[in-house]
């Protein structure tokens, strides 16, 4: 790696060690709420109300030249 190439050791590992640092603080990385969303949403789905259902329904039953 050019930008870590005249320091020594693993520059990854010192990354690792500075978000570690940064998340034991209570702060959060960029993209960490993405991630959890996106997994929560694999696991459970995405969820809908009553009336984005009703539409979609209605979109539906309308075929898919109504979209």
């Amino acid at each position: 790696m050019k930008f870590a190439a005249d320091r020594p050791g693993d520059p990854f590992a010192r990354a690792e060690t500075l978000f570690s640092a940064i998340l034991s603080q209570g702060a959060r990385l960029p993209s960490q709420r993405r991630f959890k969303a996106r997994a929560e949403t694999r696991a459970n789905g995405i969820p809908l109300t009553d009336a984005e259902m009703s539409g979609l329904k209605h979109l539906l039953a309308q075929g898919l030249d109504a979209v």
